[in-house]
């Protein structure tokens, strides 16, 4: 064996093996890592310990990207198209001086009908700009509208949608279950973690339940719709986002 061996180093690939059975992740400063090295200069040393140390040298850089994107916060985003549409159809025609107030617009029925929202734009004020970590973004509507069109605009900007028909009183109750069906499935099998963040556009207290599950989950969730959301919806959210602030922003020119 060389002189030049260290004299704490394994001195059998038994006592290698021992030693490495050893280290556990934190022992390692991944970041000191390279992605790449040159094994070629290295003279001394046997063809088969340079293979070896290659294949290992990929493994760990394999773990440290796994590790590196297990630690990034995912956002999940999940909207009741049907909730945002009708109810900012109200808020726009308070804001456009129709009315003076939401509660005397839903009362006389006084809402703006040409209002309608920019997809790509919500998921841009609820994700307070930065799309590059959304994970899932999901969007339950209802047949009708029958348009393509609005659908094709919603998966362009990167939706799920899921548009079920509506039952037999012409009630939307699928869009509430079929969404409510979504978050849970995503935070049951454990594809939300604990570091991701969940993002409700719902305003209605019929979402009480996955509320209530998240929460019994030890998640949180970002609650965004407007002024008059349910006040159960709002209490248990970790944050609010006013959509009345940006009603401007996010309307479909």
């Amino acid at each position: 064996m060389s002189g030049n061996y260290p004299s704490d180093y394994p001195r059998s690939r038994a006592e290698a093996i021992a030693a490495l059975r050893m280290v556990r992740d934190e022992d390692i400063d991944f970041s000191e890592i390279p992605e790449t090295t040159n094994f070629s200069d290295w003279t001394p040393v046997g063809e088969k310990f340079k293979k070896a140390a290659e294949r290992n040298l990929a493994a760990l850089n394999e773990r440290m990207h796994i590790k590196k994107e297990n630690s990034v916060m995912g956002k999940y985003i999940y909207v009741d198209n049907s909730n945002v549409w009708i109810e900012g159809k109200y808020h726009s025609a308070v804001e456009k001086g129709m009315v003076a107030e939401i509660s005397e617009a839903h009362e006389n029925r006084i809402c703006d009908m040409g209002w309608a929202y920019d997809f790509q734009k919500l998921k841009e004020i609820v994700c307070d700009g930065n799309l590059s970590d959304v994970k899932r973004a999901v969007l339950y509507g209802s047949c009708p509208p029958e348009n393509e069109s609005l659908w094709n605009a919603a998966r362009k900007a990167g939706f799920e949608v899921f548009n079920p028909q509506r039952n037999a009183q012409n009630k939307e109750k699928r869009v509430d279950t079929g969404l409510i069906k979504e978050i849970c499935k995503d935070l049951y099998k454990g594809i939300i973690r604990d570091i991701d963040e969940i993002i409700l556009v719902v305003g209605d207290s019929d979402y009480a339940p996955v509320a209530e599950a998240i929460k019994d989950e030890k998640k949180k969730y970002t609650l965004a719709f407007w002024d008059n959301v349910a006040e159960i919806m709002k209490e248990n959210s970790a944050k609010f986002i006013n959509l009345n602030l940006h009603i401007k922003q996010f309307e479909k020119i």
